[in-house]
C-alpha cells in the first residue's frame, strides 16, 4: 500500500509538471500572438495616417486651384485671392504652432497684401504623426526648422489659371525637385512636395531612409 501511494504521488507530481510547462507554452503563444497583432494593427494605422497627411496636403492645392477658399470673409471676392500657405510646425516653432511638431498652419492670401492672410487655419497630422524635418531633393538640403511654401494663383506659362508652388524663400518649387516633408509615426517616412516633372501632385514614401 505504501508503494502504492508513493506511486501515485509520483504520477500527480508529473502531471503536475507536465500541466505548468503546457501553460507557459501557451503564455509564451499567447503573448507572441498579441504582439504580432499589435504590431500590425500599428503598421496598418500608420499606413492610414501617411495616406490621410497626403491627402490633406493635396486637397489644399486642389482647392486652390479650383478657386475654393472656404472660410474667408465674405467681403473678400475670389478674384483678390492670391491662393494658401501652408507651414509644417518645428517642436521649436514658438509662433503660431505652440511648439508642437503635429500641427499645420494654413493661410489665405490675398493679392498685395501676403502678410496678413485673411484667414488661418490650425490643422493636426492624422494618427499622432510627427513632422521631423524637409529635404531639398535637388542637394538633400536637411531644414530641421519648421518647413512652408505657397500654393498661389498665376496667369504665367502654366496657362490663363495655373497653380504656383513657392518655398519661403519665393523660389518655384515646381522648377526644381521639390522637397521631401519628413513625418514620424511607427516608421519614418515623407510627403513629396513639387516633384515629378513639375507636377503639383503630392507624393508619399512610406518608408524613407533620408528621413532618419
Amino acid at each position: 500500500n505504501s508503494y502504492n501511494m508513493l506511486n501515485i504521488k509520483k504520477q500527480l507530481g508529473y502531471t503536475i509538471v507536465e500541466a505548468l510547462i503546457v501553460l507557459a507554452v501557451i503564455g509564451t503563444l499567447f503573448i507572441s500572438t498579441s504582439l504580432l497583432i499589435q504590431g500590425r494593427m500599428q503598421a496598418y494605422q500608420y499606413r492610414e495616417s501617411m495616406n490621410s497627411a497626403r491627402q490633406m496636403i493635396q486637397n489644399i492645392t486642389n482647392d486652390t486651384a479650383n478657386g475654393y477658399f472656404g472660410g474667408v470673409d465674405e467681403g473678400k471676392s475670389d478674384d483678390t485671392i492670391l491662393g494658401k500657405s501652408i507651414l509644417f510646425c518645428s517642436i521649436a516653432q514658438a509662433s503660431d504652432c505652440n511648439n508642437d511638431s503635429s500641427k499645420i498652419i494654413v493661410k489665405t492670401l490675398i493679392l498685395n497684401d501676403i502678410d496678413n492672410p485673411i484667414d488661418t487655419q490650425v490643422l493636426t497630422l492624422p494618427g499622432g504623426l510627427k513632422y521631423i524635418k524637409s529635404i531639398k531633393n535637388s542637394d538633400l538640403t536637411t531644414n530641421s526648422g519648421s518647413f512652408g511654401y505657397s500654393v498661389t494663383l498665376t496667369t504665367g506659362n502654366r496657362g490663363p489659371l495655373g497653380i504656383e508652388l513657392k518655398d519661403y524663400g519665393a523660389t518655384d518649387i515646381l522648377d526644381r525637385d521639390g522637397y521631401k516633408v519628413c513625418l514620424e509615426g511607427q516608421k519614418k517616412g515623407s510627403l513629396v512636395i513639387g516633384s515629378n516633372g513639375g507636377s503639383t501632385a503630392v507624393g508619399l514614401n512610406m518608408v524613407d531612409n533620408d528621413c532618419n
